[in-house]
Order: C-alpha cells, then sequence, then structure tokens
C-alpha cells in the first residue's frame, strides 16, 4: 500500500478546511435568516411580557429633557461666544488703529476671525502686544538721550579705526593711531609693544 506524501497530505488537510468552512458557513446564515423571522414575529409579543413601557417612557422623558437642555446650553454658549469674539474685534480694531497712527508695527489681523476655542487671545498675549508698543515708544524716547549718542559716536569712531586699519602706514604708526581712537571710545587696548617696533619695509 502506497502511503499518502507530506505534500497530498498537506492538500487535502487544506482542502478539508475550507469545504467544511465553506459548509458551516452557509448553514449560518440559514440559521440566522431562520432567527430573523421568528425575531418579526414574536418582537411584540416579546417586548409586551417584559412590562418595560413604564421604564422605557421614563427613560424617553429624560433623553427628550437632556436634549432640550443641551440645544439651549448651546445656544447660549455661542450667544457668548459672539459677544466674547465681538468685543475681542473692538479690541483688535482698536490696538490697529492706534498701531497705525502712531507706527507702531504691531502684526494684528482685524479681518477674520474663527469661530474656535482657540480663537480667543488669552491676557498674557494682549500684554505682548501692548508690550510691543511700548517698547516702540520707550525706544524713541531713549534714542534721544545721551546714550543713543554715545552709540552714534560710537558707530562713527569704529568707522575711524577701520579707515586707519586700511590707511597704508606702518604697523607702528597704524597701531598707535588705533589707539587713540580706542580711548576715545573709552575702549580698552593695549598696545603691543612687538608691535611699535615693526615698521614697513622702506623702498
Amino acid at each position: 500500500m502506497k502511503p499518502i506524501r507530506s505534500n497530498e497530505l498537506e492538500y487535502y488537510e487544506k482542502l478539508i478546511d475550507n469545504k467544511f468552512r465553506s459548509q458551516n458557513d452557509a448553514l449560518n446564515r440559514k440559521l440566522n435568516n431562520e432567527i430573523d423571522k421568528v425575531v418579526e414575529k414574536t418582537f411584540k409579543p416579546f417586548k409586551k411580557r417584559l412590562n418595560m413601557d413604564t421604564l422605557i417612557a421614563k427613560f424617553n422623558k429624560a433623553r427628550k429633557e437632556y436634549s432640550t437642555f443641551k440645544q439651549t446650553k448651546e445656544i447660549k454658549e455661542n450667544e457668548l461666544k459672539m459677544k466674547a469674539l465681538e468685543e475681542q474685534l473692538k479690541l483688535k480694531s482698536f490696538l490697529k488703529q492706534k498701531s497705525e497712527s502712531n507706527n507702531w508695527g504691531l502684526d494684528i489681523n482685524t479681518s477674520s476671525y474663527i469661530h474656535r476655542e482657540d480663537s480667543f487671545y488669552n491676557e498674557s498675549e494682549i500684554d505682548d502686544m501692548i508690550k510691543d508698543a511700548c517698547k516702540v515708544e520707550a525706544r524713541r524716547f531713549v534714542e534721544k538721550q545721551p546714550v543713543a549718542k554715545d552709540i552714534n559716536a560710537l558707530d562713527e569712531l569704529k568707522e575711524s579705526a577701520r579707515n586707519i586699519l586700511y590707511s597704508g602706514n606702518s604697523i607702528s604708526a597704524t597701531v598707535s593711531e588705533l589707539s587713540k581712537v580706542f580711548k576715545q571710545g573709552n575702549i580698552q587696548f593695549q598696545i603691543p609693544s612687538n608691535l611699535l617696533q615693526i615698521e614697513a619695509p622702506k623702498k
């Protein structure tokens, strides 16, 4: 007698599984169809025997009350949100007008707003915009004070120092002149002794 080979065994094992699975699925579909037919015929009397009418009525009443409250709450919530957005728009428009008239350069968009929770400014964001405007005014004030003049004078001294550096003079003369410029700008600078001894080669 010829024994069944391993590949044949594997083939028929899969065949058996597939065939029985297919037949089982067909029988289960038939079973579920029969169950659905019985439910359709017996549902109403079955429900009546459970005597749940009072419980269901109370549940429906509570559900409708909740639904009504939720709708009312949403209406009130939307009203309050719209009011807040309108007040925010007034605030943004005020800051934008002030920014334009005083040339503060604030980045404020008043053309649109989105109905979302995160569309509202928080207090720190409002303070940040006001602080930016305050900083512009503070700069304008400080720029008229002596410290600003010192900065401008320092810029001029830096330009002089660069002109000296590229003047073509000897290294000792250049460093000597630079030390004078540094002194005028209250900049600490010590002339290296070895540089003072170096002279540009004579032609």
